[in-house]
Parts: C-alpha cells; sequence; structure tokens
C-alpha cells in the first residue's frame, strides 16, 4: 500500500538522519577539552581512578564505563594493561579483565560463590601463573578458603599482599608449610579467623600484620610464640591484634623487651591486663600511633587495679620512656575524654598543647584508649569503668583537657580536679559543661584540695543555655566564676562559640567576673518547653 511505502521511506531517512547526528555527535567529541589530552595523561588518569575499590560493583566493573565515553577513550583503556589488573571474582568480567590486563602483576580478590568456569579460570591463575600476582585477598567460608588455598602453588615470587577473611565463626586450619617459602617479596599479611598462625615461619620481611581471631574458636599463641613471631618482624610498620593474649609469665624470653623501631601504627584489642602484658615487652618509637580497645564484659563496678597498674607500667616502659633513643621522658600534655552512656568511652592524648577550641581540625591523637561496653552495664556503672582508665595515664604535665560526652555523668572528670599543671578546660556539649559546673559541689570536704588550682582559660563550644532539663544555667557558670575570683584563682580567659539562648546580655552578665569574654556572635534561640512536662529521660534538643 501507499502508506506502508512511505512509512520505510521515512524510517529510512530517520535512519540516514540518526547516523549523520552520530558522526557528528562523535566528531563534536574531538574538540572537547578531554579528547585532546595527551594519551599518556589520559592514561595516568584512568589508572589512578582504576585504583579504587570495585567490591561493590554487580553488573561490570566502573573503569568498563570509561570505555563507552568516547573512541579515543575506549583506544586508550584498552592499550592500559594497568587499569585492568584488579580482579574482584565472581565477575562475567573476569575472563576479560584477566586478558586485558595481559602479563601484568595482578591484584586477585576471590570472594563467593562462584561458577564453574570461573573456578577453572581462576584456578588456572593460582596454579599455574602464580608469578601474576601481586595482592590476593580470599573472603569466604572456610571450604571456600581451604580450595582456594589448596589452588595457589607453592611460590609466588612478586606476593606483596595476602588477606584471608574467615566470615564464619569457625576457624579455618591453614594448610601445612603456609608462607615457609617462596614469598620473597611478601610484606602485609591480614589473617582472621585462621589456626596455625602463630607456627608460621619467614616471616621476618613483613612490614604489615593484622591477626584477628576473636570471632572464631581459633586458639591463641604460647608465650613463646607470640613474642618469637613479634622478635622475627623487626621491620613492621604497622601491628594489628585482635587475639587472645597469652596470660602466662613473659619472663622466660630473652631478649626483652622486643624492639620494633619503625612501628608507626599499633592496634590492640583485649582485656585491659593482656593490652598491659603486651606493651611491657615492646620498645616503641615515641612517633608511633597507638590504638587500644579494652573489652571489659567483667560487671564489677572497678577494674581490678592489678589490670590497672600492670597497664600503666607497660604504657610508660614501651612508649612514655622513650626506651628506643633514651632520651627524656615524653609527657602527655593535651587529653580529650569522649563518652556515651551506653556504647563506649573514648580517650585521646596528644604530646604537644592542642588548642581543642580551635576552628582547625585536631592533628590525630599518638594514642586513643576505647573502652567497649560488652554488655548491657548501666551507664553510671559504665562511667565508674571508664573513671578507673584515667586515674593510670601519666597527667603529671597535662595542660590542655577537652571534655566531649553525650552521657549523664561524667566520673572521670573527678580524677582530672587536682592536676597542678591543667591550664586549659574545653567543654563541648551540655553534659560536660554540667558536670564541670557540680563537679566542685561533689567534690568531698575532707580531701581540702582547690578543683582545677591553675585554670585559665575556659572553652564553651556547642551548649544550649537556659533553666530547662539538660539545658545548662549561666548562672551557674557566674557562680563558678565568682567562687573562684574570691579565692585568687581567677579565670583570666572565657571563650564563647557555637552555643545556643547565649546573647549580650550573656557577655556582659560574665564581663563582671572575667576580664576576657570572647563570644563569637552566633545568636540562636531555641524555646524550651517547661521541664515538668517531660520524664527523666526526656531529650530536648541535640544532647
Amino acid at each position: 500500500m501507499w502508506g506502508d511505502a512511505e512509512r520505510q521511506r521515512l524510517d529510512s531517512r530517520i535512519s540516514v538522519l540518526q547516523e549523520e547526528i552520530r558522526q557528528l555527535n562523535e566528531q563534536r567529541n574531538e574538540y572537547s577539552v578531554t579528547s585532546c589530552l595527551p594519551q599518556e595523561l589520559l592514561t595516568t588518569i584512568f589508572i589512578l581512578c582504576s585504583g579504587h575499590d570495585t567490591a561493590a560493583f554487580t553488573t561490570r566493573p566502573p573503569i568498563v564505563h570509561i570505555t563507552h565515553v568516547s573512541r579515543f577513550w575506549r583506544e586508550t583503556a584498552l592499550g592500559c594493561p594497568q587499569i585492568w589488573a584488579s580482579v574482584t571474582v565472581p565477575s562475567p568480567w573476569n575472563e576479560a579483565m584477566l586478558n586485558r590486563s595481559q602479563q601484568l602483576p595482578i591484584s586477585l580478590e576471590l570472594c563467593e560463590p562462584s561458577p564453574g568456569y570461573v573456578d577453572d579460570l581462576i584456578r588456572q591463575v593460582l596454579a599455574e601463573e602464580p608469578y601474576r600476582l601481586r595482592t590476593l585477598k580470599i573472603v569466604g567460608t572456610p571450604k571456600h578458603i581451604s580450595q582456594r588455598l589448596d589452588d595457589l602453588a607453592p611460590s609466588a615470587p612478586l606476593l606483596q599482599t595476602l588477606i584471608v577473611r574467615n566470615t564464619s565463626s569457625q576457624a579455618i586450619d591453614l594448610p601445612a608449610g603456609f608462607l615457609s617459602n617462596g614469598f620473597p617479596l611478601l610484606r602485609e599479611v591480614e589473617l582472621e579467623g585462621c589456626k596455625g598462625i602463630w607456627t608460621l615461619t619467614n616471616m621476618k620481611g613483613l612490614t604489615h600484620l593484622k591477626i584477628s581471631t576473636y570471632l572464631s574458636n581459633a586458639p591463641g599463641p604460647t608465650p613463646a610464640q607470640f613474642l618469637q613471631i613479634l622478635y622475627e618482624m623487626p621491620a613492621l610498620v604497622a601491628l594489628d591484634l585482635k587475639i587472645d593474649i597469652p596470660e602466662l609469665p613473659w619472663t622466660t624470653f630473652t631478649p626483652l623487651p622486643i624492639r620494633l623501631p619503625h612501628l608507626e601504627k599499633l592496634d590492640l584489642t583485649a582485656p585491659v591486663a593482656a593490652c598491659g602484658r603486651v606493651l611491657r615487652c615492646l620498645a616503641l618509637p615515641p612517633s608511633v600511633t597507638i590504638r587500644l580497645s579494652w573489652m571489659y564484659t567483667d560487671l564489677n563496678s572497678q577494674l581490678p587495679l592489678h589490670d590497672l597498674n600492670l597497664f600503666k607500667e607497660g604504657l610508660v616502659s614501651a612508649w612514655l620512656s622513650d626506651p628506643l633513643s633514651n632520651s627524656q621522658t615524653l609527657t602527655i600534655q593535651s587529653l580529650q575524654l569522649g563518652a556515651s552512656a551506653r556504647s563506649r568511652h573514648v580517650t585521646r592524648v596528644w604530646l604537644d598543647d592542642v588548642d581543642f577550641g580551635g576552628p582547625d581540625t585536631l592533628s590525630p591523637p599518638p594514642f586513643t584508649l576505647t573502652l567497649i561496653n560488652c554488655s548491657e552495664w548501666p551507664p553510671r556503672l559504665f562511667q565508674h569503668v571508664s573513671e578507673s582508665i584515667v586515674s593510670v595515664i601519666p597527667l603529671d604535665d597535662l595542660s590542655s583537657l577537652s571534655l566531649v560526652s553525650k552521657s549523664k555523668e561524667f566520673e572521670s572528670l573527678r580524677v582530672l580536679c587536682g592536676l597542678h599543671s591543667l591550664k586549659s578546660i574545653t567543654l563541648r556539649g551540655n553534659s560536660a559543661a554540667q558536670r564541670f559546673l557540680v563537679t566542685p559541689r561533689s567534690m568531698p570536704p575532707s580531701l581540702g584540695l582547690p578543683t582545677f588550682p591553675h585554670l585559665e582559660l575556659i572553652h564553651v563550644i556547642e551548649v544550649e543555655f537556659g533553666t530547662g532539663y539538660k539545658q545548662v544555667n549561666s548562672g551557674e557558670l557566674v557562680q563558678l566564676l565568682e567562687a573562684r575570683k574570691l579565692q585568687g584563682r581567677e579565670i583570666k580567659r572565657l571563650k564563647i562559640r557555637s552555643c545556643i539562648n547565649f546573647g549580650l546580655c550573656d557577655v556582659g552578665l560574665l564581663e563582671n567576673t572575667c576580664a576576657d569574654v570572647e563570644w563569637d556572635g552566633h545568636w540562636e534561640k531555641v524555646c524550651t518547653p517547661d521541664s515538668s512536662d517531660f520524664g527523666e529521660d526526656s531529650i530536648l534538643y541535640g544532647l
């Protein structure tokens, strides 16, 4: 019919025009900035982009998308084998990526489940082409991990990083002779939920070691095994342990302490006494960053005094005494305490005087201790335990203190009241400010000690003033300043920043008792309902 012929003519004309538009767009793209980049520069950009984690992709690796931008980009990408050298299994693109990476060293991540044809492909790489492995990461159940480790050839001369992460609560036995020979460039090892770790040999070249057995039934090491493996790794840069630390005497091992002069990062997750035992056997550089997590499940209100003393002894001997250079003892000058009612108490220390009230981001603390609430402790009981922590940290030279708290109580503050070196204190949040104001009244009169005797600066941040529930009464702050002035311990400077319900009238009131009141000019008013309308656990604003 005439109508069908006309439709065919129009369809043909549309196809011609669409092809012409495609060609015009392609020609136009050739004049864009990205198409004019030198191929060497574009290749470098692709390599940087390919370094991002690709484990989350479901249909295709992110690097494939750049091949669809233009012909120039596709040709450049296909001619750059480095960007195809990070392979996550399983994926329909596994074979293509292995081929496109040519014979370059690859980073291979093996997850599960994977189809049979992919298993054959990976088995070929592990068993017949182990010389291509630069990084090997195996994640899955014991059956999956055992299969992959059995496929791995006894020698992988270019392997630098090995990660074995058991996702089951059942520990897996490492193969006999695992990592004994044939891995001359191996530098980083991470093993989670594995048995037989402490009998491994040929670990002297390691710079990074991470071992976690807390979630599995893997047995811990004997004291001799634990110390021997650390002694054989003097080049360690990072050490991360979540294991059962042995409790037997350590005096049988020589030489002690074990010197780790290159260590930059130490992470320990263990009970209090176990952390102390580890530290007591090490000699650490002053530049090391220490992060401890105390796993504490005992419902007693106090940590055992012996455990606390053991920890303090270890911290001083391993780090603060600077045993590697025999220089003067390091001193803690800045302390930040952060607490939440039910989850954790975090203690951070710095070896220099830190301005906690400044607008800039704080430098990373060289020492962090986190008390993890492993059971349903009542909030007040948790705070009593956290108070014990602060009592064992050497704070004789502390000059700056920061309190950041969302809990109702801040028992740790009572331990710090008598510090003669403390010059400034930063209060962030309502709970921290409230606790600071009531501390002088809560101290037993029998002690006869002044509270913060040489305090000169108070910095108040993100506090809601008022008379309602959980608000901070500015009148109590004025009373505190007046009392200190009468006692000859006047606060010389008061800084107010990002506070609510605080204005010029409040500044004038405070200036009567403090010569230097600095306010950032932030004015925000929040109308709070009468506190009588709310129960004890009501939260009206922010905290």
